[in-house]
Formats: structure tokens, sequence, C-alpha cells
């Protein structure tokens, strides 16, 4: 899922969780993401959860990694 492509409304929320042994990498098509230090999940088991703070702007966070 892009979430530039789903007119989410401002204020809701996502919740990330890395199942498996590969790095998720938070990202998307048309929207900016901030988050610190970086938009990955840590290691298997991270959670994290991104916001929509405004039209296509978001911000991370939770367990990341750079």
């Amino acid at each position: 899922m892009y979430i530039g492509s789903v007119a989410f409304p401002t204020g809701s929320s996502i919740t990330l969780v890395q199942t498996g042994a590969g790095q998720v990498t938070i990202g998307g098509a048309g929207a900016t993401i901030n988050g610190t230090p970086g938009l990955k999940l840590r290691t298997q088991w991270s959670v994290a959860t991104i916001v929509k703070r405004a039209t296509d702007s978001w911000v991370a966070f939770g367990d990341l990694a750079s």
C-alpha cells in the first residue's frame, strides 16, 4: 500500500510490525515521512507507528534505525 495513494484523514495512524528477519523500510510515493534516527524498523519484532500530520506529511516513531 502506498500511503500517498489513499486519502487518509489527518490524524490517522498506522502501526507497522516487522515479523520476519528482512528489514522493513518505511516510505511512500507522493508523501513525506519524517522519523529519527531513520525510517527502518530496527530488528525482527520491532514496532513503529506513522501518524498523518497534514496532507502528504507523516511522522514515524517507534523502534527505528538509520
